[in-house]
């Protein structure tokens, strides 16, 4: 949506339907408890040191901006600190010190002063209020309340409004002192009191605030606060700066303006009855109100930024932003606004006329929530979880956490805006259920991260209105490829490519445009990039010397199909070297080649009942191993690792009893540092869940093979785990890569948490000092361990029994006997050889030009060649001419 334009142009407004209310959805759950956070985000390690998290990135549309005094700069919260943008160019200028220790809940700035070129004031969920100078980044006051803060307002240089309760229960309003910043003084309580409290709003001698379908207005000088009465829940605020009217936005999408309702009456005129314009024009609740000079700005679930001119009651709209509005947020001298979405993501634009194309601020996606109850909002929440970080094979980290574009993170954690990848171009807002619009569940990159492939799906109501019970679900596979300014583009598209949910989508370890999708409908299909069209060079005619010259088109293509039992397929991998495919079924792991889809094993997983949830092949501890997260249909979690050289268990890790919670477990496995005799590195963790932990495997000479944690982390309370990954391929914890069991003192890498909080936390649970048991295990291997004399890495051992399965899945045996140890690495190496597809034919597959040749399809069945005949024209066509008889026709 950022490269779209933005018009503004003079509407009538239209009529609407209504929709309810509902609350914020950018938030989880939690939030919206009193006190929001709680505590600061510390991490208890497995030792129990207590650590804080390195904060990669966060919602910065929550709570409504700030601009600067000179309106240059722009300050946002994100979480317990205060981010602050450049106007003009957007970017990042820096944070400010995190000494909250709480969620910032509300910002404000004020006039520049003698003393404080640009004051900023900050509140806390936990009633802190903090006085910065914004210019050179120092708190120079503070001040505590007994309850969360809710909106601050700077009206004066010497008189802060600071508005404390809970959304929903008991309000107040209270006057701060800041004529001496270093100094805040409480001065009084305003007279409003609000029992279900909600928006506020303050300029010069007066405020307001909602309560419930009420507004309570009060001015300096007035005995007490006016109730203005309205009929539905009042969503928006906002006073005019001059003084002359209110302006209330309710549930049912209306603006009202309350003429006169700031004057200073007396007598008989103080209850005396009042009636407010009128505007209709939102279909949602107005979720904000702002003025910017006479123009009165609104927005809401629409995504359109209405323009309103109270004094000749014009209307301008600024359409088709990407999602539901949150906040407008005008600067002082009113040449920028700030507009927040749900999404995450702000849009700034400079000035109100003509043409007007945004400027954006693209923070970390976030799901958006749907139009109705907050049942509904959190229903719609959990189903859009899934996995968020794609760690990249050359580095980086790939974001899909919203469900509607692909973010990729530098090393440091920055976000590219240049490389993100909008899924849905349209630039309208879908107020429906969300599930009814398409979401991304699956994502794999090619072997360089040049090509992508996504799968997204959606609810199809036309199919549920004729079956309430069955929740129909429409598929679309979308493949990208990486243009030359590095953006994705789309290449191709296939609808409804499984009759089930998409479970697996993974790509070829090194084939750049090999992928392989599978599905519950039992069904894996394998996809390359195929020229479309291609002419009969073979033939040698007029139509291939036309085609010679051009460039064929190209199309992603199924070029294998297969299934296993007709059983759901639920989970996939591919082996290092990319020969053998694993998918994961019910109580078994099945191993396939993949250029043939041929069946070679398969493997128990425990009971018949049991899930095969996830699978990962990796090299380490100088074995092919296969790792399979197995979910019991009684609760039970488990992980299994086998040895594909031998096909055998080598070792089992109990999830279940070793995670606090009844939640799914998920894992990780830790990249491979091109070290294959390093150890196995497992990150789990239960999603949602409060610990991460960290396994070790390691393989010892004389002593069978088992999972030892290494590393643990609790997160604070009220945040969870949605996901995690190891950031960092490189593995530093083995100094001496030749030395099996060797143990180091340097980390094995950070780990990158998502939260519950929409929070990306960059964290190093390696700081934990090894335990007493794998250190002592360590120095014995290292005394024990064989003195290699050079660098061949070969064992002169004699060759062990190997089984009829070790013998299908390549023992690695050379002609001379000896065997190659898998500390070699993969590369070079297979689990697989077999006969290559070496001429056109049989690379270009079953495609109708060359069947045409074997059976045309203009020929009647009954007078089709008799099968020899058939046989002949096939092996013609498809085989390939042995070597005698290619001398025979030299000769």
């Amino acid at each position: 949506s950022s490269h779209f334009g933005f018009s503004l142009f003079i509407s009538q407004p239209p009529s609407h339907s209504v929709a309810p209310s509902r609350p914020d959805a950018i938030m989880p759950d939690d939030s919206r408890e009193a006190g929001g956070g709680g505590g600061a985000p510390e991490i208890t390690l497995g030792d129990g040191r207590v650590v804080e998290p390195e904060l990669v990135g966060g919602v910065i549309s929550a709570y409504a901006p700030a601009f600067g005094a000179k309106g240059s700069r722009l300050f946002t919260p994100c979480g317990t600190s205060v981010q602050l943008y450049s106007v003009k160019t957007t970017k990042q200028l820096g944070t400010l010190p995190v000494l909250h220790g709480e969620r910032v809940t509300a910002i404000c700035t004020g006039v520049a002063t003698q003393g404080c070129a640009e004051p900023l004031a900050t509140g806390t969920a936990q009633g802190e209020v903090r006085l910065w100078d914004a210019k050179d980044g120092d708190c120079v006051g503070s001040l505590k309340f007994e309850a969360p803060v809710l909106a601050l307002r700077w009206t004066s240089e010497s008189a802060l409004i600071v508005a404390l309760g809970e959304v929903g229960g008991r309000a107040w309003v209270e006057r701060i002192d800041t004529s001496t910043l270093a100094a805040p003084k409480r001065v009084s309580t305003l007279p409003l009191v609000a029992q279900r409290g909600g928006p506020f709003d303050a300029a010069g001698s007066v405020a307001a605030i909602a309560d419930g379908a009420a507004l309570l207005v009060w001015s300096e000088g007035w005995p007490g606060s006016r109730k203005l009465p309205h009929k539905h829940v009042v969503t928006a605020v906002s006073l005019d700066p001059a003084g002359r009217y209110v302006a209330v936005g309710d549930a049912r999408g209306v603006v009202w303006v309350w003429w006169g309702a700031l004057e200073d009456v007396t007598g008989s005129d103080t209850n005396r009855s009042r009636v407010p314009a009128r505007w209709h024009w939102h279909a949602n609740p107005v979720r904000t109100l702002a003025h910017c000079g006479p123009l009165l700005l609104s927005g809401g679930d629409e995504g359109v930024l209405c323009i309103r001119n109270i004094n000749d009651d014009t209307v301008q709209f600024v359409p088709r932003f990407p999602a539901p509005i949150r906040h407008i947020a005008t600067s002082m001298d009113g040449q920028h606004v700030c507009i927040c979405l749900e999404e995450n993501s702000l849009a700034l634009l400079d000035g109100l006329h003509g043409w007007i194309k945004p400027k954006w601020i693209h923070a970390l996606d976030v799901p958006v929530g749907s139009v109705g109850t907050e049942e509904n909002t959190a229903k719609t929440i959990g189903a859009l979880r899934r996995a968020a970080l794609y760690p990249l094979a050359g580095g980086g980290v790939a974001m899909a956490s919203g469900g509607r574009r692909v973010q990729f993170l530098d090393d440091v954690g920055k976000i590219i805006p240049a490389r993100t990848l909008q899924l849905e171009r349209s630039n309208t807002v879908h107020c429906g259920d969300p599930m009814q619009r398409w979401n991304l569940r699956q994502m794999a990159f090619s072997a360089r991260a040049t090509c992508l492939l996504t799968c997204e799906t959606r609810k199809n109501p036309a199919c549920e209105r004729f079956d309430s019970e069955c929740s129909t679900q429409g598929c679309l596979l979308k493949w990208w490829r990486q243009g030359d300014n590095g953006q994705f583009v789309l290449d191709s598209v296939a609808h409804d490519a499984h009759s089930g949910e998409i479970t697996v989508a993974i790509a070829h370890p090194h084939r750049e445009h090999a992928f392989v999708t599978a599905s519950l409908d039992g069904t894996f299909k394998s996809w390359d990039l195929f020229a479309t069209g291609t002419p009969d060079s073979e033939n040698g005619g007029e139509e291939a010397k036309e085609g010679a010259g051009k460039k064929q088109p190209r199309c992603w293509q199924c070029v294998a199909q297969g299934s296993w039992r007709a059983r759901p397929a639920l989970s996939g991998c591919f082996s290092p070297d990319g020969s053998m495919l694993a998918l994961g079924f019910h109580g078994f792991a099945v191993l396939w080649e993949h250029d043939t889809a041929t069946e070679l094993r398969a493997l128990h997983a425990g009971e018949p009942t049991d899930r095969v949830v996830q699978l990962y092949s990796t090299v380490a501890c100088e074995r092919f191993l296969l790792l399979a997260n197995v979910r019991g249909a009684a609760g039970t979690q488990e992980v299994t690792c086998w040895d594909l050289a031998q096909l055998t268990v080598l070792a089992k890790l109990d999830m279940g009893a070793s995670l606090a919670g009844e939640r799914r477990c998920v894992i990780r496995v830790a990249p491979s540092s091109g070290a294959a005799a390093g150890p196995l590195r497992v990150l789990g963790f239960r999603t949602p869940g409060s610990e991460l932990k960290v396994w070790r495997l390691e393989t010892n000479a004389g002593e069978e093979a088992s999972f030892e944690e290494e590393a643990s982390a609790s997160l604070p309370p009220r945040r969870r785990v949605l996901d995690a990954a190891f950031a960092s391929a490189s593995a530093p914890g083995d100094a001496n890569e030749n030395t099996p069991g060797a143990e180091s003192n340097s980390s094995f890498g950070r780990v990158l948490c998502w939260t519950s909080e929409y929070e990306l936390w960059s964290l190093d649970v390696s700081q934990s000092a090894p335990s007493g048991e794998r250190r002592s295990k360590a120095v014995k291997a290292a005394k024990d361990a064989p003195k290699v004399a050079d660098a061949k890495l070969i064992e002169e051992e004699p060759n062990a029994a190997t089984s009829a399965a070790g013998r299908a899945l390549g023992s690695g045996a050379k002609a001379d006997g000896r065997k190659i140890a898998a500390a070699a690495g993969y590369q070079g190496l297979r689990f697989l050889d077999f006969p290559q597809r070496t001429t056109a034919a049989q690379q270009a597959g079953m495609v109708p030009h060359l069947v045409e040749k074997i059976c045309p399809p203009h020929v009647p069945s009954h007078m089709l060649p008799p099968p020899p005949a058939l046989w002949d024209t096939f092996l013609t066509v498809f085989a390939k001419p042995s070597p005698s008889a290619v001398l025979e026709a030299s000769a």
